[in-house]
């Protein structure tokens, strides 16, 4: 009975969270390996060029 008890107020307190979240921004810091190149012109590319990809706008 008291797993059930935890589990419940766990599951109460983090749907209560994602109700009150606000958009964060994220801001990238680094070298050459997270920057943007043009993709008409190299074929490098950084790791921060497809992170936005994994985020989601609100």
């Amino acid at each position: 009975m008291r797993k059930l008890t935890l589990w419940s107020l766990l599951i109460a307190t983090i749907f209560g969270i994602s109700l009150t979240t606000n958009a964060k921004k994220v801001h990238t810091l680094g070298d050459s390996t997270m920057a943007f190149y043009d993709e008409n012109t190299t074929n490098t590319r950084g790791w921060g060029m497809y992170f936005g990809n994994f985020l989601t706008n609100g």
